[in-house]
């Protein structure tokens, strides 16, 4: 699973919440410098891994790595996110922002821009 692109990661997050195979560990969170990103943070439950997935636009990328925390079980974590998988994720975040922040960016700005000129046409 290391060798999946960003890409590759989304869909897999996607299927795993379609599946009810993940856990919502913090959703839609906005990005404070580029409020078109949403992030959001989930624990898939098959896999003991915490994913991290930023969406903009048509844009969807991931990052998982497995949690170090090996009990209790990812599908008994029902009260949250351990401490430990919150930082782990905070770490995702900042490893994907620094892979691919270029392209967030531009397509953060190409919805910024077409939400402009459809309000200006209302």
């Amino acid at each position: 699973m290391s060798n999946e692109s960003p890409e590759e990661i989304a869909v897999r997050v996607r299927t795993a919440l379609i599946d009810e195979a993940a856990s919502d560990y913090g959703s839609d969170f906005k990005d404070k410098e580029y409020p078109e990103i949403v992030w959001s943070m989930y624990g898939l439950l098959r896999t003991n891994e915490i994913a991290v997935i930023a969406e903009v636009g048509s844009l969807k990328l991931g990052m998982a790595r497995v949690s170090s925390v090996v009990w209790p079980a990812m599908i008994d974590r029902i009260f949250g996110v351990d401490i430990e998988d919150r930082n782990l994720a905070l770490w995702l975040s900042k490893e994907l922002w620094d892979v691919r922040s270029n392209q967030l960016v531009t397509e953060a700005m190409r919805v910024r821009h077409l939400s402009k000129i459809l309000g200006q046409n209302r």
